[in-house]
């Protein structure tokens, strides 16, 4: 059977799709909770926090498309090896593989948690994070195009969902929003940090981006992406401010889920059964993206074929997710991942642009000389 994964320039796709791949990395497992983090560090001036972590997003995404069209083709495991030369550039295409592992295997641990909490309290551990495991395995197998199939038809199949929470508007108290902008400059930036871990994923443009046909529209699509996102996350966070009290938000883990207890339908009492399950679908394009690029760095790195990659970062992945019991263990891993995905993928790309653009004026600087 012909292995799809190892097809590097002769899969393409459209350019429009880098809006969905953008958008199903970013939403995942952190719109479930993310108010109630906000909440804390900003209080009522949280939405303003999402406002702005999506203006530096769009400016990340901007720095990082400059530094791809550089090198066309490439993606940031070839183009650090260029840069950086084949052994400090391999260093870092590995250590960047392990990051992105470490987002996978957050996810899901924090999906785990999740189950156990709201559905089968005793599920065990093992047995869920073998199955997400084994789906996200046969998912990257596919290749890319699978995936990035995968990414558009989750988003056509759980937009809809956003329909279940006009219900908790009519239970909404506007004044909970007031006063606008009490919050320190200080309590707004602890705010953006927090952020973080929701609004990352769209890095995702460093590695699909070979595989795009119209380059010239990424950055458009990319955009979309990110500001859709922001959308949502914005309009999340203001439902949860103005539906709970802010004494209730902070002590609300999971406000997103919590707010669907009022949805009732006809035939199901509890609707919180269907969301948990819809939250799997909705975060399987972020297993699947995260994976894929985590095995990318190391075909890069190692010269090996992929799907060796695929099998052994997953085993791996696999054997962290099932060390966790404890939730004060997952908050501190889930912190972890949030921080250091803060400084690679805002702040490190703009180092790396400043670090190409001067390589670039010293090599014209010798040949004129």
């Amino acid at each position: 059977m012909k292995n799809n994964i190892q097809a590097k320039n002769h899969v393409y796709f459209n350019a429009f799709l880098v809006a969905f791949i953008v958008h199903t990395s970013q939403i995942g497992l952190g719109v479930a909770g993310v108010q109630r983090i906000l909440y804390i560090e900003a209080k009522q001036d949280a939405w303003i926090v999402v406002l702005i972590a999506g203006v530096l997003i769009n400016l990340t995404v901007w720095v990082m498309i400059q530094i791809l069209k550089e090198y066309n083709h490439l993606d940031i495991y070839e183009i650090q090896k260029e840069v950086f030369g084949k052994w400090v550039g391999g260093g870092m295409n590995l250590s960047l593989s392990l990051y992105l592992l470490s987002v996978y295997c957050s996810i899901v641990i924090g999906y785990i948690e999740i189950v156990q909490a709201w559905i089968f309290a005793e599920m065990r551990t093992w047995l869920l994070g073998l199955i997400l495991t084994l789906l996200a395995v046969k998912g990257v197998m596919g290749g890319i195009r699978v995936i990035v199939g995968v990414s558009f038809m989750v988003f056509i199949g759980t937009v809809g969902v956003l329909y279940f929470f006009y219900e908790p508007i009519n239970y909404a108290n506007w004044y909970y929003l007031q006063p606008v902008l009490e919050a320190s400059p200080g309590e707004l930036f602890r705010g953006v940090k927090a952020s973080m871990y929701t609004m990352l994923g769209f890095e995702m443009i460093l590695f699909v981006y070979p595989f795009v046909k119209e380059k010239n529209n990424v950055l458009k699509y990319a955009q979309i992406g990110v500001s859709f996102t922001t959308l949502i996350v914005c309009s999340l966070t203001i439902l949860a401010i103005v539906y709970f009290s802010g004494e209730q938000l902070e002590k609300t883990i999971w406000a997103s889920l919590s707010m669907f207890k009022i949805v009732k339908l006809p035939f199901l009492e509890r609707f919180e059964y269907v969301a948990v399950p819809v939250l799997m679908v909705v975060i399987f394009p972020n297993l699947l993206f995260y994976l894929w690029s985590a095995t990318r760095g190391v075909k890069t790195t190692f010269k090996v074929p992929q799907k060796y990659a695929v099998y052994a970062l997953a085993a791996i992945a696999f054997c962290v997710i099932i060390m966790f019991k404890r939730r004060a263990d997952i908050n501190v891993f889930v912190d972890w991942v949030g921080n250091i995905g803060g400084v690679l993928v805002i702040i490190y790309p703009f180092v790396l642009y400043s670090i190409i653009k001067m390589k670039k004026i010293i090599t014209n600087i010798v040949k004129g000389g």
